[in-house]
């Protein structure tokens, strides 16, 4: 009898990367807390290597099967070649006459599809490798933000932990600390283990076609075995907190990230990613008396929504229709009178694809939209909400994320004007993490993370960008990229001076109430953040962020601030006194109305004083009424929310931007 023949090539019923369904590797689990997530990381990493290897090792097995198939039926090698000649350059494999082995027909039958099978699935190794790398490459960018929200978790369960179980979740914290350099040096491995395949599949062919020969093999160990075996010793390592099994001289972790991801991608690179989107909630129409804006000067409302308009008619001109959705719907709260603003909003969020937003704003304005002035308006409004009703949201497209991107790299450059590299460097990573084919935005969240003295950032962004730059395009950051890692070599990253932390700090505190007095709350918050990571202990920052967040209408926002600020100061001392009644007071309006029915709740919210002292060069104090930070460390206690945030930390002033700006760029799909 002759056996069916089997087609290998692209032609075939399969394509030459081993399926036609696109690659997107092993998913990741669910999690109880943020804690196992961060702790599982590097399996997840080891995940991600096995999945690539896969074909690799079915291919090391089946040679040792092949040869014991032999042993067994008594096959001499040129039976067996002549039954399945395979040949993987052009992916063709063709099967003789096996008459004189009948009997065992259904074993070699059964053998031979499994040779097929792994021709296939070898040929589809390059595609996982890419799929592996990249999202090893997500989960290396996951670090800043989990290691943020870890502490904050950990620290709350232990703020309320009775008995034993403090004991535990103190040990959870001592590992938490020491996971951002085991993630990063599990990236590194792992991105090594993926060079070495494509050297092993070759090894590994090589040892199938001489199983068939029946020529000796060369012993070979599968990936998926050793990596078992490693993430074993892996987990003893970080429970152990050992510094010996976590070096931390190798930044070679991969950075990319797709768009929409909640890896913040630096700064945000992280995550970029963007959070899941909230539902979109309105204030009363009419109730700017009841709002947080009551209070307000009038000018400065009005200079702020007019400059609001500005930048969201900009921007939608250069197709970046989501930030036009953000200035406007900004400008509408605090004018919540001015239904154009709304409708504004509601048109620019179609053009975003953030349909629920679109629909909130859309379905107001046409409920108050006075029918004479606004005809035209309203006609195209019932046009978009039908639209809206009838059809699914559609996804945003790659152009969409590259006009995002586009905007995001002029407030880096903006950012990086003012010597504020931190807020350049996350602001550079989302936009990497937006349009992750720009890999020149690489090399730029590296400068400004080196300039940030975020050398571990740095680092690991040099690094990647030497494996990913364009030898033509990318000729003089490549070049530069080699200068700044031979600096780094020789130690001379540059490393906070003494008092230099404190000059930064309050450096972008006066630049966040400059922003502050013209009613951008949003990049005063940003502002305040970072002087707050550079200073942890100074938890009069916040209040700031707190104070901010209230006033620009950010309820859970200003919620988290105040509870950090209440919780680490004493409220006898003077300095914080009025601060602890004002947060306090705001903390029990968001418990009684919750957010954000609590910005406009009867009363209204009462908005700090908006004229600041400027900062001056030896200015000290704070509290209440006093718009100067204290010094670092005056309340004596340390930042539950910060405690990762030591200018050595692993985890970078990257990982804290990523955080903040993930939460500022609102991806809303219906």
């Amino acid at each position: 009898m002759t056996l069916l023949g089997c087609d290998l090539s692209a032609s075939g019923s399969a394509s030459a990367s081993g399926s036609t369904a696109p690659m997107e590797g092993p998913a990741a689990p669910e999690y109880e807390r943020t804690f196992d997530e961060f702790a599982d990381v590097p399996n997840q990493m080891t995940a991600q290597v096995v999945w690539a290897a896969e074909p690799i090792d079915n291919a090391v097995r089946l040679a040792d099967e092949i040869a014991a198939l032999r042993a067994e039926l008594d096959l001499d090698p040129a039976a067996f070649s002549a039954m399945c000649t395979v040949a993987f350059k052009d992916g063709q494999i063709e099967i003789g006459a096996v008459t004189e082995v009948e009997e065992t027909k259904a074993k070699i039958e059964a053998t031979l599809a499994k040779i097929k099978q792994v021709g296939v699935d070898l040929q589809g190794v390059p595609g996982r490798i890419k799929v592996a790398g990249k999202n090893i490459g997500k989960l290396a960018m996951s670090t800043p933000k989990l290691a943020l929200k870890t502490t904050k978790e950990l620290s709350g369960e232990l703020a309320v932990a009775v008995g034993d179980g403090g004991v535990q979740i103190e040990a959870d914290i001592a590992t938490a600390k020491e996971l951002p350099n085991t993630v990063k040096n599990a990236a590194a491995e792992s991105k090594d283990t993926l060079a070495t395949l494509p050297d092993k599949a070759a090894r590994a062919t090589k040892n199938l076609l001489a199983a068939m020969n029946g020529e000796a093999i060369e012993p070979m160990e599968t990936t998926g075995d050793a990596a078992v075996e490693g993430e074993a010793e892996g987990d003893v390592a970080v429970a152990a907190g050992d510094p010996a099994e976590t070096p931390t001289d190798d930044a070679a972790a991969t950075a990319t990230t797709d768009a929409g991801t909640t890896t913040t991608d630096a700064g945000t690179t992280a995550v970029a990613t963007a959070d899941a989107p909230k539902p979109v909630t309105l204030p009363p129409h009419g109730g700017a008396d009841q709002s947080s804006v009551a209070g307000l000067p009038p000018q400065a409302v009005a200079a702020r929504v007019a400059k609001l308009q500005k930048i969201g008619k900009e921007t939608g001109d250069r197709g970046d229709w989501l930030s036009a959705a953000d200035a406007f719907e900004e400008a509408y709260l605090l004018a919540p009178d001015n239904l154009v603003l709304a409708y504004k909003t509601g048109d620019a969020a179609a053009k975003a694809k953030d349909c629920e937003r679109s629909r909130v704003h859309l379905e107001r304005f046409v409920q108050y939209g006075d029918q004479t002035l606004f005809a035209p308006e309203l006609a195209l409004a019932n046009k978009t909400l039908g639209e809206l009703k009838t059809f699914e949201c559609p996804p945003r497209t790659p152009a969409d994320d590259a006009a995002l991107a586009d905007t995001l790299v002029k407030q880096a450059e903006e950012l990086g004007k003012q010597e504020d590299w931190g807020g350049a460097a996350t602001t550079y990573a989302i936009a990497y993490q937006l349009t992750p084919e720009n890999h020149a935005l690489a090399f730029q969240v590296a400068v400004a993370s080196w300039n940030s003295r975020e050398c571990a950032d740095a680092d690991t962004y040099f690094a990647y960008f030497l494996t990913v730059g364009d030898p033509k395009l990318h000729r003089t950051q490549l070049r530069e990229t080699k200068r700044y890692q031979e600096e780094s070599a020789a130690g001379t990253c540059p490393k906070w001076a003494v008092g230099e932390k404190e000059t930064h700090a309050r450096d972008l505190y006066a630049e966040a109430q400059a922003l502050d007095l013209e009613l951008d709350f949003k990049a005063a918050i940003g502002k305040y953040e970072r002087a707050y990571y550079i200073l942890p202990t100074n938890h009069a920052l916040a209040f700031r962020i707190g104070d901010a967040a209230w006033k620009g209408q950010e309820c859970e926002r200003a919620q988290e601030a105040f509870t950090i600020f209440t919780t680490n100061v004493d409220a006898s001392d003077p300095r914080h006194s009025g601060d602890v009644k004002l947060a306090k007071g705001i903390l029990a309006r968001i418990d009684a109305a919750g957010c954000p029915n609590a910005l406009w709740s009867a009363g209204g919210a009462k908005p700090a004083a908006t004229e600041a002292t400027p900062v001056a060069a030896d200015a000290g104090g704070g509290g209440a009424g006093d718009e100067r930070p204290p010094k670092s460390g005056g309340d004596g206690g340390g930042s539950v929310a910060c405690s990762v945030t030591d200018q050595d930390a692993p985890a970078g002033g990257l990982a804290f931007g990523l955080l903040l700006l993930a939460a500022a760029i609102r991806r809303r799909k219906d």
